[in-house]
């Protein structure tokens, strides 16, 4: 989890949480209905990448740092959904949205 915070930190110093949970198509279509701001990762297209090199692939393409990185190709890791948040009260806001 440290290597994603790393990689947010580098385009929002203010980004210093994380949560990962195992990805669902009805968790993260939740989250859209909750207006939460989602990318994605394109894991299938950068296999060779290490789950940090995809996510600051993802952020610079993007050009700012979502609520949420959705990881859904299966790769080497499992499928997951990562949240971001700038402190664990700034989290606990986002998860009581869709929880």
């Amino acid at each position: 989890m440290s290597y994603v915070i790393l990689a947010a930190m580098r385009f929002n110093p203010k980004m210093r949480c994380n949560i990962n949970l195992q990805y669902s198509e009805e968790l993260v279509d939740l989250m859209e209905e909750c207006s939460l701001s989602i990318e994605y990762m394109d894991r299938k297209n950068n296999k060779s990448l290490l789950t940090g090199e995809l996510v600051t692939k993802t952020l610079k393409e993007v050009g700012y740092v979502p609520d949420v990185l959705v990881d859904k190709d299966k790769g080497k890791n499992e499928r997951l959904v990562r949240i971001l948040a700038e402190d664990p009260y700034d989290m606990l806001d986002k998860l009581e949205l869709f929880l």
